[in-house]
């Protein structure tokens, strides 16, 4: 269990914090003391974490609910400030008047902001400090503040350049949000323009290299695109469908670090993640190279850029026939590999 997550439930272990009427907890993770509260609804955009969840019987929101009357908020505050501040802001949007919001986060990890920020917004808290963590609690006024609002939008859903001269919706939070990432951009140099059948985007983020396909291959009839966070494929589509032209699309919430509920594949596209917070996990992008060999038909290619210090050709030369890097260049390798 997290630092973050045993700080976040002192107060109400310890009788500070009191829910008072249904709780919703933002960026839910499993807590045994959530089965001690009564009507209990999550959210958590990550896969593997709401997996986690659902697993101990908790049922997880497609989304934030814009309106409510929640008595208390929880909030396990993410590190991107925007991406933090919005989250705070949807919480107290759904509370009642008088309706609490608890928060934690690590001190390195805006835990050391929890409380400045609610003294830019004129609420008075608590706080505890615990684990290398901080909780802050605070209760919703009748009238919110407009710089609220602010953060709303500012952490909301927005359309952006995103640096290679076309505009993409995206959201902070999100892997190079406002960004297109260089190893996908290298990467789509080196997709061939004969690519057909039914390909996959593993790990998919906002869809730019799905975008790419569907710009510069005619015979690509289907794509699937799958990503570990909801957020990510609701951008995606908005990305996607208005340019999808005579190609299937279908989003997929999935955690690709198994294999998943997914058909086989002629090809399969991916800049795979390789961490979890701020640890590199090497292994995280071993196992999407073995679940993208799960997924591909015989003779099947996966086109996929790397970091270049990460150790992934073995990984390859396990579950592929042929191999090829293609490329070597700012940091990034770029493979080929057919099953």
């Amino acid at each position: 269990m997290t630092p973050w997550l045993q700080t976040l439930f002192l107060p109400i272990e310890d009788g500070l914090v009191a829910p008072d009427g249904p709780v919703l907890f933002i960026g839910a993770a499993w807590h045994p003391y959530l089965k001690t509260l009564k009507g209990v609804e999550c959210w958590q955009p990550f896969r593997p974490t709401a997996d986690s969840l659902t697993a101990q019987g908790i049922e997880i929101l497609p989304e934030i609910p814009k309106s409510g009357a929640y008595g208390l908020a929880l909030v396990q505050v993410p590190k991107q400030v925007d991406e933090a501040k919005h989250w705070i802001a949807s919480a107290l949007r759904v509370l009642k008047p008088g309706g609490i919001l608890l928060m934690a986060a690590s001190n390195d990890a805006n835990g050391n902001r929890l409380e400045k920020w609610m003294g830019e917004a004129g609420l008075e808290c608590e706080s505890l400090s615990k684990n290398k963590a901080r909780a802050v609690w605070a209760k919703r006024p009748k009238a919110l503040p407009p710089i609220i609002e602010d953060w709303g939008i500012q952490g909301a859903k927005q359309m952006l350049q995103n640096g290679d001269g076309i505009q993409f919706t995206s959201q902070p939070g999100l892997f190079g949000w406002d960004k297109i990432d260089i190893g996908s951009h290298l990467l789509a140099g080196h997709l061939p323009h004969d690519l057909k059948g039914h390909g996959a985007d593993f790990g998919c983020g906002t869809g730019y290299l799905s975008w790419c396909l569907l710009q510069d291959c005619e015979d690509v009839s289907a794509l699937t695109l799958a990503d570990a966070d909801s957020r990510a494929l609701l951008c995606a589509k908005d990305n996607l469908d208005p340019v999808r032209g005579n190609c299937e699309l279908t989003y997929i919430w999935t955690d690709l670090s198994k294999p998943a509920d997914l058909p086989k594949f002629d090809f399969i596209v991916m800049n795979p993640p390789f961490h979890t917070g701020r640890e590199t996990m090497a292994t995280l992008g071993q196992s999407f190279i073995k679940t993208a060999a799960h997924h591909l038909k015989k003779t099947g290619t996966l086109w996929m850029v790397a970091n270049a210090h990460l150790p992934y050709e073995q990984a390859l030369n396990e579950a592929f026939a042929r191999v090829k890097m293609l490329e070597q260049k700012d940091g990034f390798k770029i493979f080929e590999a057919v099953k």
